[in-house]
C-alpha cells in the first residue's frame, strides 16, 4: 500500500484515501472483491446529495417562474408585477450553496463522507 502517497496528496489537500490494500498472497480477484465492496459502501453514504444542494436547485427552479412575465398567455391571467417576487428566490439558492460553490471551485469534494 501506498500510504506515503495518500499523505503527500492529503499534505496538499486533495483528500486522498486508500480504499483497499492488497495483501501479500492473496489472488487477483480478492483484491479486486474488496475494491468493488469500498466502491459500493463509498456509493452508498454518498447516495444523494447535501441538503443545500437540494434546497439551492429548488430555489433556482422557482426562480427561472420570474421569466414568465414575458409570456403573453400567462401575462394574459396574471398581473405580470407577480413574477417579479421570485426572482429573490435565486439570491436565496445563492445564499444556500455559499458554502458548495468555493469548494467545488477549488476542486474539493462536496459530496458527503
Amino acid at each position: 500500500c501506498s500510504a506515503a502517497l495518500a499523505g503527500a496528496l492529503n499534505d496538499e489537500k486533495l483528500d486522498a484515501s486508500i480504499l483497499f490494500c492488497g495483501i501479500k498472497g492473496s489472488s487477483g480477484y480478492e483484491i479486486t472483491r474488496a475494491g468493488i465492496e469500498a466502491d459500493l459502501e463509498y456509493a452508498q453514504k454518498n447516495r444523494y446529495p447535501r441538503w443545500n444542494i437540494l434546497v439551492g436547485l429548488v430555489l433556482w427552479l422557482v426562480s427561472m417562474l420570474s421569466y414568465l412575465d414575458n409570456v403573453p398567455w400567462v401575462t394574459a391571467r396574471v398581473d405580470s408585477e407577480t413574477f417579479e417576487k421570485f426572482k429573490y428566490a435565486g439570491l436565496l439558492a445563492l445564499a444556500a450553496l455559499a458554502t458548495s460553490i468555493p469548494r467545488s471551485c477549488t476542486g474539493r469534494r462536496t459530496w458527503q463522507r
